[in-house]
């Protein structure tokens, strides 16, 4: 998956050791087939804890889903709030990369996931770096070598 490759170079360039990647792809959404908006499932409080409250500063690399981001964001951002709303994004500074097929790099989907990250009380660092066309950014499954220098050029100059 094109979101895949991006995650990596973005984990793997960041030259900080302490960066890690949450991928929401890989986690066990069929435990939330039954919660509610009281009790935040054990593994959403688990990640809660280990990713997102000890952490100052977040790159959020958002696919273009039906003109916004996915839904299991949103519901991912609800349920850890559950866990520590006051000090889930409160003071971070937030640093938005959007990959879409189409020709705006999911910027609407990165403006609205900005509202709600700056309601939250995240800093949203807002120079996004819009991927557009992925399909046509690909050489054998793989970003092309344009784009993988963008990105990194993108990365050196966040100054994290």
């Amino acid at each position: 998956m094109v979101t895949n490759e991006v995650n990596q170079i973005v984990t793997e360039d960041l030259g900080h050791k302490d960066a890690r990647m949450l991928d929401l792809a890989e986690l066990d959404w069929h435990a939330l087939t039954k919660f509610d908006y009281k009790n935040a499932p054990e593994f959403i409080s688990r990640l809660t804890k280990e990713y997102l409250v000890p952490t100052e500063q977040f790159i959020f690399v958002v696919p273009e889903y039906n003109g916004s981001f996915p839904g299991i964001l949103k519901l991912f951002i609800d349920l850890a709030s559950i866990v520590n709303y006051n000090g889930l994004f409160m003071n971070s500074s937030v640093h938005l990369i959007g990959v879409s097929d189409g020709r705006t790099g999911n910027l609407r989907g990165l403006d609205q996931l900005s509202c709600i990250l700056r309601h939250m009380g995240a800093k949203v660092i807002y120079k996004p770096m819009p991927i557009s066309s992925i399909g046509k950014e690909l050489v054998d499954g793989k970003l092309n070598l344009g784009l993988r220098k963008s990105l990194k050029n993108y990365l050196v100059n966040l100054r994290l």
